[in-house]
């Protein structure tokens, strides 16, 4: 084996960073990859040298394989890290590496094949009696004989792709009416992200857990296990808060979890960093789901309880030197908790969200913090990429105090110029569910916070007003007139309240749905509004962008639009206009002269591998269609214009 001198990493974002972070400190020189859409990220100017990889999304640029391998040669590199993600798990790129005399850090080519087939993957574990769920992975692909499987095993089900994971091409089937619709919504996903749309079917588990168990192998046979994760909390299938290790999880069954995962390492000789999951079922019987042959995203917090860092031993490993430890000398301390920071709307069934990040500072340096981060203020999120930005990981005594720190890192870090969803994250962390380990990986199907309450609400709204009198946004300058009574409508969201406001002395009175507030004190700087309303003083960060106020409250973040009433009586309106509601390629559109009821899909855009249904509002006929199939849309951008069916034209055309 060649010697390692210089690494390539064939990543971008916060993986980029950690991976250089790592490799530095261990004395190696570091070499980043970028596309245009990332030549000003933070992990571009962290490495020793840069390669660009041109424009394009990632199909050109970090999926290009010759690409990637002709820049680590031209770069000097002697070796590959693939972080996660993009071709992590590719074989072939394994193979090209060794093709072209460069260490790929990661496991053998034949491991990263026989573990990226779902298929295959399940076979190879029932022969080593590793327990898997019940369902079908056979050859034959025809919807057919999917059919008939799926009328074999009985909703509900999964289908899955595949050649993939991470929730992509997988679709839930509580109904057998709906297994044609979800089997072409999931091929259409599988080949876009893994350009194979081959799937299996599972029996899906109800009310059960994911678990999963870190496992580390040397070239000499050494298997060791770095204790648990629970990645229970999910949306659409994907983590969003991890922790290690599980809590409430019997002694006898992290043990046996534990074995299950040295026997399927040691059945495939492991090599490098990886994973095996399982889901536990409410009996806490275990299934395996998949193997990872890669770092995971939520490898920090295994890292925060173990005090071992992975990345260093991946680069221990591909240098071909023995595990640095046995088994009994690993020691887990205390409890970690990683949230997901992501540009995605929760209330919009969490679709990928695209812009420009106007306003972020990481939580200051506390104890038990670490933030690993690929944005800084100025990032322009596009729809080429996962939606991730970054991890906050909270390290505390027990389960109680990483929680609280991780609460008050979220409540100090608000990102403000796109939807994310920190509020989310926040609500989450206080949730009964979370905080009594009632989570199970369907709970956020149908989970949402809890409303605030009125004073809160109210509360928020007059510290906006307070914000729009500060800014003087409106964009009829009314707050340059001199002060007169005035009528106002704030907007938020989908809600709008008009606000009756006077200036008496040197205050201000607003009355909202009959409560009054008294504005007494106003004060900036820069971005932290401070205010005293109705003898209650605060602070909150406000940001005036676009004709809109961003406030963050309290770590919640709202947006609203002062205007007049005459404006509001126009917008409510309804809207022929049918808008993008996000950046992204446009795979399904309704087509002209369609008549469609409320609820019927629209159009879908795929955007960040995933895709996201726009549905009608009310019943309605599609007068003109903008764009054609296949077609990279903006984020607001129309998509159809519709005649709704009260309109004479439709009701009696």
């Amino acid at each position: 084996m060649r010697p390692m001198h210089s690494i390539m990493i064939a990543n971008r974002g916060e993986i980029a960073a950690r991976i250089i972070r790592s490799a530095r400190s261990a004395g190696y020189r570091t070499i980043a990859v970028y596309s245009e859409a990332d030549r000003n990220a933070p992990y571009v100017a962290m490495a020793d040298r840069r390669v660009a990889l041109g424009a394009g999304d990632a199909t050109t640029t970090y999926l290009d394989q010759p690409k990637l391998i002709a820049a680590a040669i031209a770069a000097g590199a002697d070796a590959i890290h693939p972080g996660y993600g993009f071709l992590a798990e590719r074989a072939s790129f394994a193979e090209a590496c060794a093709q072209a005399n460069l260490i790929f850090i990661g496991p053998r080519p034949e491991t990263i094949t026989l573990m990226g087939d779902k298929a295959q993957a399940k076979a190879h574990m029932r022969r080593h009696n590793v327990p898997v769920v019940p369902g079908y992975d056979g050859a034959d692909q025809s919807d057919a004989t999917l059919m008939a499987q799926a009328t074999a095993l009985g909703p509900p089900l999964l289908i899955k792709a595949v050649a993939g994971g991470g929730g992509r091409g997988m679709r839930e089937v509580n109904h057998l009416t709906e297994l044609t619709d979800a089997l072409a919504a999931a091929r259409r996903e599988a080949l876009a992200s893994f350009g194979d749309d081959r799937l299996m079917l599972e029996k899906r588990i109800d009310h059960g857990r994911h678990i999963e168990v870190q496992i580390c192998g040397d070239q000499f046979g050494t298997i060791l296990h770095l204790s648990d994760r629970d990645c229970t909390a999910q949306r659409r299938r994907q983590k969003i808060i991890e922790e290690a290790p599980a809590a409430s999880l019997p002694a006898s069954v992290r043990t046996a979890l534990h074995q299950a995962a040295v026997i399927a390492a040691q059945s495939v000789n492991y090599l490098g960093v990886g994973t095996i999951e399982f889901i536990l079922d409410p009996a806490d019987q275990f299934y395996f789901l998949e193997m990872n042959t890669r770092i995971q995203v939520e490898h920090t917090i295994t890292e925060a309880i173990t005090g071992i860092d992975l990345v260093d031993w991946q680069l221990r490993i591909a240098a071909g030197e023995a595990l640095p430890c046995r088994q009994d000398d690993i020691i887990t301390t205390g409890h970690a908790i990683e949230a997901r920071l992501c540009a995605e709307d929760p209330d919009q069934h969490f679709a990928p969200q695209t812009g420009t990040i106007l306003y972020w500072r990481p939580p200051p340096n506390a104890p038990g913090i670490r933030i690993d981060a690929g944005i800084t203020e100025g990032s322009v999120i596009t729809p080429y990429y996962d939606s991730m930005l970054g991890k906050i990981i909270a390290t505390g005594r027990d389960r109680p105090e990483a929680i609280r720190r991780l609460q008050a890192a979220l409540t100090q870090s608000p990102i403000i110029g796109l939807t994310t969803n920190i509020n989310f994250l926040i609500d989450l962390l206080s949730s009964r569910e979370f905080q009594t380990h009632a989570m199970q990986v369907d709970t956020l199907d149908h989970w949402r916070p809890p409303h605030r309450t009125d004073t809160e609400s109210q509360n928020a709204l007059a510290v906006a007003l307070a914000a729009a009198l500060y800014a003087g946004i409106d964009r009829h300058g009314l707050f340059n007139r001199p002060p007169a009574p005035m009528e106002l409508t704030l907007a938020c969201g989908d809600q709008q309240r008009v606000c009756h406001i006077a200036k008496i002395d040197q205050n201000w009175r607003i009355t909202l749905d009959d409560h009054a507030f008294v504005i007494t004190q106003l004060t900036r700087q820069t971005t932290t509004l401070s205010y005293t309303v109705n003898g209650f003083g605060g602070s909150a960060i406000a940001l005036d962008h676009d004709n809109s106020i961003t406030l963050c409250i309290d770590g919640h973040i709202k947006n609203f639009r002062p205007r007049s009433t005459a404006q509001d009586r126009n917008a409510a309106q309804r809207d022929p206009a049918i808008r993008a509601p996000l950046s992204g390629r446009l795979i399904m559109c309704a087509s002209e002269g369609d008549d469609l009821q409320a609820g019927d899909k629209l159009a879908i855009i795929e955007a960040m591998k995933m895709e996201t249904a726009i549905t009608a509002a009310a019943p309605c006929r599609i007068i003109h269609r903008a764009h054609d199939l296949n077609a990279q849309i903006t984020g607001g951008t129309v998509l159809v214009t519709v005649a709704y069916r009260n309109d004479p034209e439709v009701a009696h055309g």
